[in-house]
């Protein structure tokens, strides 16, 4: 018996639904074209592969505009795709003076939005941005360090410096030098000749 394996479309497309996979190895960008697209508020960018529970590390809005491209990936049965409305915002948090959401500005960068949430604090380091793929991103808050671009609905969170380790107390006899071995070994030397010259003594 033959059962009809298909995938789900959901969120802001023309028409989201259950689509049986009609081809072998049907990819992304074919499924969403069958839905009709994306609607005008449709967020490729912040758009989602979910399978057997677990986010699929891609970027659907290159999927969708680079067809059979490196992220127009072949789907499996009860693959989920899920496409948002865009947010028009961007989350700040962490060592910052004012954390909170605040309105996406296109073409602008870290350090606009920093500036937004009141400025970082004196403790803060870096700040991890999270974006819509869901990729994570290091980026230093230096004057040398870079200053990219955020897209609109990423996240960003400033993080504190690591205070340096703090070195245990040296515990006596724990650290052995040169110098201590041959300082001990002079002393059993010097206790060995001295019961030595006792017994000689001894025995005259």
């Amino acid at each position: 018996m033959y059962f009809q394996q298909s995938v789900t479309v959901e969120g802001d497309v023309v028409h989201p639904g259950n689509y049986v996979i009609s081809k072998l190895n049907e990819r992304l960008s074919d499924v969403v074209k069958r839905a009709g697209g994306l609607k005008k508020s449709g967020y490729a960018e912040g758009g989602r592969v979910i399978r057997s529970g677990t986010r699929l590390r891609i970027n659907v809005y290159d999927a969708i505009d680079d067809p059979e491209g490196d992220n127009d990936i072949k789907l499996h049965p009860g693959d989920i795709i899920s496409i948002p409305s865009s947010p028009f915002s961007v989350i700040i948090s962490g060592e910052v003076n004012n954390p909170g959401i605040f309105s996406f500005v296109d073409g602008k960068k870290l350090s606009f939005y920093i500036d937004e949430s009141g400025g970082k604090t004196d403790s803060a380091d870096f700040a991890l941005l999270t974006l819509p793929t869901g990729m994570v991103e290091k980026v230093g808050l230096h004057w040398w360090s870079s200053n990219p671009k955020i897209p609109d609905g990423s996240s960003v969170f400033v993080a504190k410096e690591k205070p340096a380790p703090i070195e245990p107390p040296e515990k006596e006899g724990q650290k052995v030098t040169v110098y201590d071995v041959v300082k001990d070994m002079t002393a059993i030397m010097v206790s060995t000749l001295t019961v030595i010259l006792l017994i000689n003594q001894i025995n005259k």
